[in-house]
């Protein structure tokens, strides 16, 4: 593919994006139809990919749920002797 055809496949897809009215993703981001989502609501749900994630490898069998409890809660505990220490 030459260089300018390369550009013209660029600006195609850029007209096809204002045409269509999306934003970047084209499924979450801001469009003149969207509504604007709050950054409590972006917060609260931030961690719903990693949610689905966990349970899915759980029930994949690839650990327990006792088992990333456990290292959860790990976490907290080396959080707090870290700063006893200083």
């Amino acid at each position: 593919m030459k260089e300018n055809e390369k550009e013209l496949t660029n600006i195609e897809q850029e007209e096809k994006m204002e045409e269509t009215n999306e934003d970047s993703c084209g499924c979450c981001c801001k469009s003149e139809e969207s509504e604007d989502i709050s950054v409590k609501e972006v917060a609260y749900h931030a961690d719903d990919k990693v949610d689905a994630l966990i349970q899915l490898l759980i029930k994949k069998k690839l650990f327990t749920e006792h088992e990333f409890e456990e290292e959860y809660n790990a976490l907290f505990e080396d959080d707090g002797e870290e700063e006893e220490l200083k």
